[in-house]
């Protein structure tokens, strides 16, 4: 069940941010590989990611609170 809703909100997300946190999480791909597959430089992956992952916490963050008001 919470597999199933954070793909849902990852595929909510920009594609800048998805690319980056398919490729790291679900392909297992490191920040080298995914520099290669995308053709940017290491420091804006790890950025992409950085920045992908707080928006994927505060869209967490969002539901848990509306699930508690809801419950």
């Amino acid at each position: 069940e919470q597999i199933k809703r954070v793909r849902s909100l990852v595929a909510k997300l920009p594609a800048k941010y998805q690319e980056v946190i398919v490729l790291k999480y679900y392909e297992q791909k490191s920040i080298t590989e995914t520099s290669i597959i995308l053709g940017k430089a290491e420091g804006t992956i790890k950025s992409l990611i950085h920045r992908g992952l707080a928006k994927l916490k505060e869209e967490l963050v969002k539901q848990n609170l509306g699930d508690k008001e809801n419950g």
